[in-house]
C-alpha cells in the first residue's frame, strides 16, 4: 500500500523562489486556493495553519503532464510564465525563453506527474486521465500540515518533498493479529490533543512488541527521505476482503489497507517544499 523511489532535483536551488517570505501577501492568483477546504476534503482531523505569509499553496488540474509541470512552476514562481496578457487589447505575447535549468526543472517535475498518473489510470482505460497536482511551500510549522496519523479519503496519492523531509509512513498490510496500527481509531477518534491521539491510533506497545518480533531489524515507521516520490493508497482503494477460489474453497488473503501517514517534525524556520 506504500511505494517509495527517488526522484533527484536537477536545480533544488530554483525551487526555494516558491518559497513565501514576511514581504509577501496572500496570493491572489485564481489557481491558488486557501489551504484548508483541501486538507480538510482529504484528511478532516488536519488542523491546516492559517498564517499565509509563511504558506504558498498552489494546484492545477491535469491530463498532460508535461502542461501540468510548467503551469504549477509558473503559478509558485519558479519559473517565468511562457505568456503575458496585455491590458490594452487582451492579447498575449510571448516572453523570453525559460534557462534550460528551468526546462530541466519542469521536465523533472513533469515526470513525477506521470508516474502519479500511470498508477491513478485504471487498467485498461486511457491513461491521461484528469488529476491535481499541487505544490505546498512553507517555512516553520506551516508545513506541518497533518501531524496527526491518518489516510487520504482519495484512491491514491503522491506525496515528495522537493526540499525538506517527507511524509512518515508505516507500510502496513498485514494480518490483524501483527498490525500496529489501531485501525478503528483511525480517522475516527474524537481527541483534539494531537499526540494522544497518535498514541491512541499507533500505541507505542505495539511498536515495541513488533520490533522484538522482527529482531528490531526493521523499522515499522518509515521516515521518506528529501527527493523521494512515495505513493499512499488511500481508502478508495481498499479492499476488505481479497478472495480466491480453489477448487470448492474460498480462500482469504487477507486484506488491502490504506497507507498510514503523517508529517514531519520542523525546526523553526525550516523550509519544506512538497
Amino acid at each position: 500500500n506504500a511505494v517509495s523511489k527517488p526522484m533527484p532535483v536537477p536545480h533544488p536551488e530554483l525551487w526555494r523562489r516558491s518559497l513565501p517570505t514576511a514581504s509577501k501577501a496572500e496570493p491572489a492568483d485564481g489557481e491558488r486556493k486557501k489551504n484548508a477546504p483541501f486538507w480538510s476534503f482529504l484528511t478532516p482531523q488536519c488542523k491546516p495553519d492559517t498564517d499565509p505569509v509563511l504558506l504558498n499553496d498552489v494546484h492545477v488540474q491535469f491530463d498532460d503532464p508535461a502542461t501540468g509541470a510548467r503551469r504549477l512552476l509558473e503559478h509558485c514562481g519558479v519559473i517565468h510564465p511562457s505568456y503575458r496578457d496585455d491590458d490594452d487589447d487582451g492579447s498575449s505575447f510571448p516572453l523570453p525563453e525559460i534557462s534550460m535549468a528551468e526546462e530541466e526543472t519542469v521536465k523533472h517535475l513533469a515526470a513525477a506527474l506521470s508516474y502519479f498518473q500511470s498508477v491513478a489510470a485504471p487498467p485498461n482505460g486511457p491513461q491521461n486521465v484528469q488529476c491535481i497536482g499541487r505544490i505546498v511551500s512553507t517555512v516553520g510549522s506551516a508545513g506541518i500540515k497533518c501531524p496527526r496519523w491518518h489516510a487520504d479519503h482519495v484512491p491514491v496519492r503522491l506525496v515528495m518533498s522537493i526540499i525538506g523531509p517527507g511524509c512518515e509512513y508505516i507500510p502496513e498490510n498485514v494480518s490483524e493479529e501483527e498490525r500496529i496500527v489501531n485501525r478503528r481509531a483511525l480517522n475516527n477518534l474524537d481527541e483534539d490533543d494531537t499526540r494522544k491521539a497518535n498514541d491512541i491510533i499507533v500505541p507505542p506497545v505495539s511498536l515495541k512488541d513488533a520490533k522484538r518480533r522482527i529482531n528490531g531489524e526493521d523499522e515499522r515507521i518509515i521516515h521518506a527521505k528529501e527527493v523521494d516520490a512515495v505513493l499512499l493508497m488511500g481508502t478508495g482503494w481498499e479492499d476488505d476482503a481479497i478472495t480466491s477460489l480453489r477448487g470448492e474453497r474460498v480462500e482469504r488473503r487477507g486484506s488491502v489497507l490504506a497507507a498510514v501517514h503523517r508529517s514531519p517534525v520542523l525546526s523553526p524556520g525550516e523550509e519544506r517544499i512538497l
